[in-house]
């Protein structure tokens, strides 16, 4: 489980911005904007911890001027990856996947193609050893 904290400044009282936004968040058409508005004041929040916040998914509490709530961490299903040619995040297709840790490198599509590596179907040419 992480926790968050989301603290206040001399121009913005955190608590009452959240309840503005959880308020907001009731209507669904302004849902997507304010988990933005709310995921771009605070960077270091990932914005399906916003999401929940928003949503009343997970409850919070209020220290001092500070938003303390907590989300469940899910593993991830696949791993992240970087291509190791071009460092394209997260290609749809790619070749010699290396992970560790639940990232890694890989070769993206295009990035083989590229170098000739590929044949007409998209498979490795014979002899091409990655």
């Amino acid at each position: 489980m992480t926790t968050y904290r989301l603290g206040s400044s001399t121009a913005v009282y955190t608590p009452g911005i959240i309840a503005w936004a959880i308020s907001g968040c009731a209507f669904p058409h302004d849902r997507d904007q304010l988990i933005g508005v709310i995921s771009t004041t605070f960077p270091s929040v990932p914005k399906e911890a916003v999401a929940q916040l928003l949503t009343k998914v997970v409850t919070y509490t209020v220290e001092d001027e500070t938003v303390v709530f907590s989300v469940e961490d899910k593993p991830e299903a696949l791993p992240r990856l970087t291509c190791r040619k071009c460092a394209a995040p997260n290609p749809l297709v790619y070749f010699a996947p290396v992970t560790f840790d639940s990232a890694g490198t890989c070769i993206c599509f295009d990035c083989a193609q590229a170098r000739n590596w590929l044949d007409a179907d998209g498979n490795l040419r014979p002899g091409v050893e990655l």
